[in-house]
């Protein structure tokens, strides 16, 4: 007759080893999953910048926390199961459930509000543990003694080839079970809050809009400058921001949150650009955030070798970091007086017209003389440090305020456009070194 006996629920070490490797694995592509979230959530895409963030000190951190919170998360769950004599395996189950949920409240130590998109996939684990977990704690056995696999009778209780009780077969594979049914009432618990939980998260786009005014205008805010618009409750947060009246405190975080945002290359949408816009326009910021709001908004410079040999020719460029937002209501004209080469101006360089910033910016501009940036090609016939500066006006204003005429008046002056609620006069200063030819 075959029989089970206690060791048949043993594994080998080297089953184990396979499975602690299979758990390593699963455990890194969760932390890789979680730092490509938070990546995609800061509003920047592109593989580069996951990268540049996988491979970051933040994220060395969180993998370095997150490993050293596994110890107490299995210490403590080892402990509880003993005295709730839970299996082996199951206690590891919900030791690495549990290490999942301190290591997703932990990314928002290190990332903050930023870590709040990893709600959008949270519910994804809790299924398959809260159905484990209920189905455990139903079927669940304790004891080393045999029972009838059909109704639990006793084996050691009785003789022969057949239960008793039910007539099952002993003899055949199966017949006998190890341990007597002991259900956890605790674990059945769990794995239903956990379905319910997940249900809770799944669902959360058709009840969260109910209770969205009950959100605090402090993490809305919050939320957005971390360029979480729609947030991982599935709220959208500066819609929901925009139709509620903000204090001049929370205007002026909200206005600085978005200009760090903007410069630190985030996107930065029209609808959020046109509220930037409508707080400058009515100076409902402080002097010193309009000034940043215009001078980050676009950052020139000169273009071109910083060493050449003599007799060499070589060709300058302006060009603009551009963070203007197409069709907003403040727009920008540049007036570009020309070259300078130590000291002396270069005829023709000076552009008689008005330019738009997509004639400096090096992803739009073209051949084409609408949208060629100011250039400067020049021969050096001497040697040592030649300085080379450009000169430009950058007017803002709104709209309807700029055109596309001429930029002189007749007396040489820049036209400064009428209406204008920035003039940011820019100088721009390239050092090329000429070094003898050989």
């Amino acid at each position: 007759m075959l029989e089970f006996d206690h060791s048949s629920r043993s594994i080998s070490r080297t089953t184990q080893v396979a499975l602690f490797g299979v758990i390593g694995v699963c455990v890194a592509v969760f932390g890789v999953m979680i730092v490509l979230l938070i990546s995609m959530g800061s509003g920047v895409r592109g593989l580069s910048h996951f990268a540049q963030e996988l491979f970051s000190l933040r994220t060395a951190v969180y993998f370095a926390g997150s490993a050293f919170l596994a110890v107490p998360c299995v210490a403590l769950t080892r402990r509880f199961g003993r005295r709730m004599e839970w299996e082996r395996g199951m206690t590891w189950l919900i030791a690495l459930t549990v290490w999942a949920f301190v290591v997703g409240l932990f990314a928002f130590v290190v990332w903050g509000l930023r870590a709040i998109v990893i709600l959008q996939l949270a519910w994804s684990p809790l299924v398959p543990a809260g159905i484990v977990l209920i189905t455990t704690g139903l079927t669940r056995r304790a004891g080393d003694a045999k029972h009838c696999a059909s109704c639990g009778y006793a084996h050691e209780q009785a003789a022969g080839e057949r239960c008793p009780e039910c007539g099952f077969l002993w003899q055949k594979r199966g017949g006998t079970i190890i341990g007597q049914v002991k259900r956890s009432p605790a674990m059945i618990l769990i794995g239903a809050a956990l379905l319910v939980l997940s249900v809770a998260l799944m669902l959360r786009p058709l009840y969260f809009g109910a209770i969205t005014p009950a959100i605090p205008t402090q993490f809305l805010i919050a939320n957005v400058k971390q360029g979480l618009t729609t947030s991982g409750f599935g709220v959208n947060a500066w819609q929901e921001l925009m139709s509620r009246t903000l204090s001049p405190q929370q205007t002026t975080e909200l206005f600085d949150g978005l200009l760090i945002r903007r410069s630190s290359g985030r996107h930065i949408d029209a609808t959020e650009a046109a509220w930037l816009d409508q707080q400058v326009i009515a100076s409902a910021v402080a002097p010193e955030l309009i000034q940043r709001y215009f001078v980050e908004m676009i950052e020139f410079r000169i273009e071109g070798p910083s060493t050449t040999e003599f007799g060499s020719e070589v060709t300058l460029t302006v060009l603009a970091l551009n963070r203007t937002v197409p069709f907003a209501m403040v727009d920008a004209r540049m007036i570009f007086a020309g070259f300078t080469v130590q000291g002396e101006h270069i005829e023709g360089s000076r552009i008689d017209r008005y330019q738009t910033v997509y004639a400096f910016d090096p992803s739009t501009r073209t051949a084409e003389s609408s949208l060629a940036s100011p250039m400067l090609t020049i021969r050096l016939d001497i040697e040592g440090t030649i300085l080379i500066e450009a000169e430009l006006w950058a007017c803002f204003a709104p709209r309807p305020a700029l055109s596309f005429g001429r930029a002189w008046n007749p007396d040489g002056s820049p036209a400064i456009p009428s209406g204008v609620l920035h003039v940011e006069h820019v100088k721009l200063r390239h050092e090329l070194v000429v070094a003898p030819r050989d």
